[in-house]
């Protein structure tokens, strides 16, 4: 058993075991039994007890924030079946799968020895603009489907820097994911929501941008 398999189990019986359960009407079209009897069914897991690191209760946080209560419990609702006990097990089959994709790289994370072209990013590349400040370069995983993931902390923003130092290693870089920005990340909002940056992130981003007073 793989350790993805291992940690899909043990997420299951978590989730079988502390998820709050609670069923309604289902609205809509399919007949009399449908709208007479509770067969929606909704599945609350509190974040807290699944059973995965601190990190990765933030991904999850983070990256399924649409689906996360007022009380800190992930939330889903299946009301496809006209029976309670199959609606039970696609709202459990999806409430895992939601929870196993957040934290999909998290999970996958393995120790390694760098290779050359990892170094390379540590030290600084030359680029066309002159070469760049170390970067901060973790290997997430190296059997992802279609190449390598890898976490890349940079202190300047050059046009396209990231790809581009990755092509100086003969690396092509065929997805790129922004997850912080200044010290600065979504949280818990949604897509097409905002927020008010905090004082401190403002005095933060000041004094960054060497305007602190």
């Amino acid at each position: 058993m793989t350790r993805r398999e291992s940690l899909t189990a043990r997420v299951r019986h978590a989730v079988e075991r502390d998820g709050r359960v609670t069923f309604s009407r289902a609205g809509g079209p399919g007949g009399q039994n449908v709208n007479a009897v509770s067969t929606q069914v909704e599945v609350r897991m509190p974040i807290e007890r699944i059973p995965v690191s601190t990190r990765e209760r933030a991904l999850i946080r983070e990256r399924l924030a649409t689906r996360v209560t007022a009380d800190d419990c992930l939330r889903v609702a299946a009301r496809r079946e006209r029976h309670q006990a199959r609606n039970r097990v696609l709202a459990v089959n999806r409430l895992v799968e939601l929870i196993m994709d957040a934290v999909h790289e998290d999970a996958r994370r393995v120790t390694t020895r760098p290779g050359t072209g990892v170094r390379a990013l540590r030290g600084g590349i030359d680029l066309d603009d002159g070469p760049t400040q170390p970067a901060k370069v973790e290997i997430l995983d190296r059997q992802a489907q279609g190449g390598t993931w890898l976490s890349i902390e940079i202190t300047e923003g050059r046009n396209r820097q990231v790809r581009r130092m990755c092509e100086a290693i003969d690396h092509r870089v065929r997805r790129l994911v922004r997850t912080r920005y200044g010290g600065l990340t979504m949280g818990r909002l949604a897509r097409g929501e905002f927020r008010l940056l905090s004082s401190a992130e403002i005095a933060r981003l000041e004094a960054m941008a060497g305007m602190a007073r």
